[in-house]
């Protein structure tokens, strides 16, 4: 995008200097028109990158992954209370009850799986804390250190979920702001290549191709992955497209599609991690100048249907 806004602006600034011949042609080729087209241009470049979003989307998943791992630890916990506290008859049917069937998807950072896991067992160490603690088995501050860490989790995970929102509403606002300013910017160069049709070199600084071909980095490559469930073949938004051996990391947006600029030429091998997916990887080879396309597909984790069930031994008649 850094090459679109520059080269935007160099053409608006050359119709700047030509001020006066656009005029002739068109009454509102002010000089007023042309500085709010590069003010146009200055805020779409200010809004969000997609970098920074992602930044704020794989830091608050690094911190439910941190949250989420205190939460299993506590969990496993009451599963041994219960242990202590019941007959080995009853162990399933109470961890089961205490949220056993949403364990397994859990550890498999299903957020949503992991809200219900603390949830559950909130509602089971209430209805049964003098069972629980009795025999000095489960500690007075247990429960309460149980439920903080299930309502801090839950407040992550709707920051979370508000900033993949927010994520996809400031991708689409900053796509619509850059295609007017591109829209704009095109309009004007047509212009005045078509007022300067007589001079080569005076049109070639009103050719969008001309002038971002000064503009572009030398070597620079272009990525796009669109990434899509295996099963089902739909795109899938939020999910953390990084490229090996930089710092660039993109979340694909509703279109499950990811964009990353200024890359080198050559080889080019990355990761992609989404929640309740398999992390998925990538090779490619990138040309100079060019925009790669490609497509990969991931698979969803299929949850633990519950624990094994637990055997008594038969009673033996003699």
């Amino acid at each position: 995008m850094s090459t679109m806004y520059e080269t935007g602006r160099i053409i608006i600034q050359n119709c700047k200097n030509e001020q006066a011949t656009f005029a002739a042609f068109k009454p509102m080729y002010t000089v007023a028109y042309f500085d709010s087209i590069i003010a146009a241009i200055d805020a779409a470049q200010a809004m969000p990158s997609e970098e920074a979003r992602a930044l704020e989307h794989i830091t608050l998943r690094n911190g439910l992954m941190n949250k989420g791992k205190e939460c299993l630890t506590a969990w496993k916990g009451l599963k041994m209370y219960i242990k202590s506290a019941v007959p080995n008859t009853l162990w399933e049917a109470n961890w089961n009850a205490a949220g056993w069937n949403s364990y397994e998807a859990a550890s498999n950072n299903n957020w949503d799986k992991m809200v219900e896991l603390m949830s559950e067992g909130s509602v089971y160490i209430a209805a049964h804390t003098a069972e629980l603690e009795a025999n000095e088995n489960m500690p007075a501050g247990f429960a309460d250190t149980f439920d903080t860490l299930g309502t801090e989790f839950g407040a992550l995970y709707d920051s979370f979920i508000h900033a993949r929102e927010d994520a996809m509403v400031g991708a689409n606002a900053r796509v619509e702001a850059n295609n007017a300013v591109y829209a704009r910017v095109i309009a004007c160069g047509e212009d005045g290549q078509y007022l300067f049709e007589d001079s080569d070199a005076m049109r070639r600084q009103f050719s969008y191709d001309a002038v971002s071909e000064l503009v572009s980095p030398s070597g620079s490559s272009t990525l796009i992955v669109t990434v899509t469930n295996a099963e089902t073949g739909m795109a899938l938004s939020g999910a953390e497209v990084h490229v090996d051996g930089t710092d660039r990391t993109v979340v694909t947006d509703a279109d499950g599609r990811a964009e990353i600029g200024a890359l080198a030429a050559g080889t080019a091998s990355g990761s992609i991690i989404r929640d309740g997916y398999a992390d998925a990887a990538f090779v490619t080879t990138l040309n100079t100048g060019t925009t790669r396309r490609i497509e990969t597909a991931m698979n969803a984790l299929v949850p633990n249907p519950g624990p094994e069930p637990v055997s008594t031994p038969e009673a033996v008649v003699v």
